[in-house]
């Protein structure tokens, strides 16, 4: 029987700057590549941040070698990433050990007024609307490229 490297049973992988995987162990990483989402996350900067600067933030990250350009994550990826079995941060931390439990913008319009956005707070594990100059955290998310393409 051959054995696995550890990261390959792993439901996250760490990743370097050109994409390369990490061992499970590694500190100094760029990202988060967590296996049963598909999605890879980082910060796209250590303050608060207005909702517009939040997507330009994530718009300025060096793009990963075989993954899509990197944005501010959607409501529908705050929702992938909490776990309401977790509190404070709502989220297994063995898959997103970086996720601090704050409030992080998302990319998703608020259809009733183009002066709100709606927001994900990893805390308690709520997703919600909040205004546009409000400050809150970009958490960046990119997802592998298909093979195919």
């Amino acid at each position: 029987m051959n054995a696995q490297p550890e990261h390959a049973v792993s439901r996250f992988i760490k990743l370097a700057a050109d994409g390369s995987h990490l061992a499970p162990d590694a500190n100094d990483y760029t990202g988060i590549l967590n296996i049963r989402d598909g999605i890879v996350t980082v910060y796209a900067s250590d303050r608060y941040l207005t909702q517009s600067d939040a997507e330009k933030a994530c718009a300025k990250l060096a793009q990963l070698p075989g993954h899509t350009p990197w944005q501010l994550i959607s409501d529908k990826d705050g929702e992938l990433i909490i776990d309401r079995r977790f509190y404070n941060p709502a989220v297994d931390p063995e898959e997103y050990p970086h996720i601090m439990p704050e409030p992080h913008w998302t990319r998703t319009d608020y259809k009733s007024s183009s002066d709100v956005a709606w927001g994900v707070n990893f805390y308690g594990g709520s997703v919600g609307c909040n205004s546009r100059s409000g400050r809150a955290r970009a958490l960046a998310v990119c997802r592998p490229v298909p093979a195919s393409q």
